[in-house]
């Protein structure tokens, strides 16, 4: 089973913000198998290897969150939601958030890889159906789908 598994809640109603979505949920997945396998880990030169595929991972899932972000945030400028400057701020602070346990797991904390779960968890179920529902119901309003 996978850590966040896609349901019908999560839809949006706009196919290609699911889909984007649907991507960056299979990325936190596989920052949360990483993470599962390094603390499997004994021997320090395998922790060493799985410290740098997790650090892989967090990268692909932090420039795919750029992406999908960039997207949001057209989509609502392009339409004139009222939230996009309090939604790109949730969108900074995220970025914000995961630079910094970047920066941790650099440095071999170790307690950061439950934090960077249980935050990439949190955030992206409120996100998506607290936050980002809000511009979705606008937006489908506009005829976006």
């Amino acid at each position: 089973m996978s850590f966040i598994e896609w349901d019908d809640r999560f839809d949006v109603g706009i196919s290609a913000i699911n889909e984007q979505h649907k991507q960056l949920i299979g990325l936190i997945n596989e920052v949360h198998d990483v993470i599962a396998q390094t603390r499997q880990r004994i021997d320090l030169a395998s922790v060493s290897k799985e410290v740098s595929v997790l650090v892989s991972a967090v990268n692909r899932m932090d420039e795919y969150a750029q992406h999908h972000f960039s997207t949001e945030e057209y989509y609502m400028s392009e339409y004139s939601f009222r939230g996009l400057k309090s939604h790109k701020k949730e969108h900074e602070a995220f970025m914000q958030k995961v630079q910094g346990f970047q920066r941790d797991i650099d440095r071999g904390s170790t307690l950061t890889l439950t934090e960077l779960e249980d935050y990439l968890k949190a955030w992206i179920v409120h996100h998506i159906l607290k936050v980002d529902h809000k511009y979705a119901h606008f937006l489908k309003k506009k005829g976006v789908s």
